[in-house]
């Protein structure tokens, strides 16, 4: 199978007020586009000779480079600013999602509403409908409840996992400990005072 070829856009000068290389510029632009590090990486450098732990490797040590982190927030703004994208309104929508109630899809006769007969919040929980072949409506396709949930519950950090672990001291190691722990409380205690 022939790979396809894909034609790649590259920056000929260094950005403004960056104190990026014009591959780590390029690096970043193909990151918004394609949204995947590897990929990006690439597009932008010489890789052929390269295993491809080598390059997801090189792929990360440029995402965990503050510079391109900036840069990739930099040029993210101008889309998320044009599709109003922000955390409120994803938390908003997600919330919609959550609290969804099937009992508003059916009249009080038990038919399934038209989608013109929905409310707004309502019919921002429908992501598909099936109709019969003479067009009547048959189903509605709703939004993932339980995922909107666990990305709200997520986002709270509710899920968050507590790893307790015991490590055995020995008795004048507890006294130390315990001595150091007073002292600290303590000082905390004063500064409340």
């Amino acid at each position: 199978m022939a790979k396809k070829k894909v034609k790649r856009k590259s920056v000929k000068k260094k950005p403004p007020k960056c104190n990026l290389t014009i591959k780590q510029d390029n690096f970043c632009v193909h990151y918004v586009e394609t949204g995947n590090a590897t990929e990006a990486y690439k597009r932008t450098y010489s890789y052929k000779k390269q295993k491809s732990t080598t390059i997801n490797r090189n792929a990360k040590k440029l995402m965990d480079n503050s510079k391109i982190i900036a840069r990739i927030a930099e040029l993210r703004k101008p889309i998320f600013d044009k599709l109003e994208v922000s955390a409120g309104k994803t938390l908003k929508r997600l919330m919609q999602g959550q609290e969804f109630d099937m009992r508003k899809l059916y009249n009080k006769n038990g038919t399934i509403k038209k989608p013109h007969e929905l409310d707004d919040d309502t019919a921002k929980a429908i992501v598909g409908a099936r109709y019969d072949r003479d067009g009547n409506l048959l189903e509605y396709k709703i939004i993932d409840v339980k995922g909107c949930s666990e990305l709200v519950g997520k986002h709270l950090k509710l899920f968050t996992d507590v790893i307790e672990i015991i490590v055995p001291l020995t008795e004048e190691q507890e006294d130390d400990s315990l001595g150091k722990i007073a002292e600290i409380l303590s000082r905390r205690h004063k500064k409340k005072k």
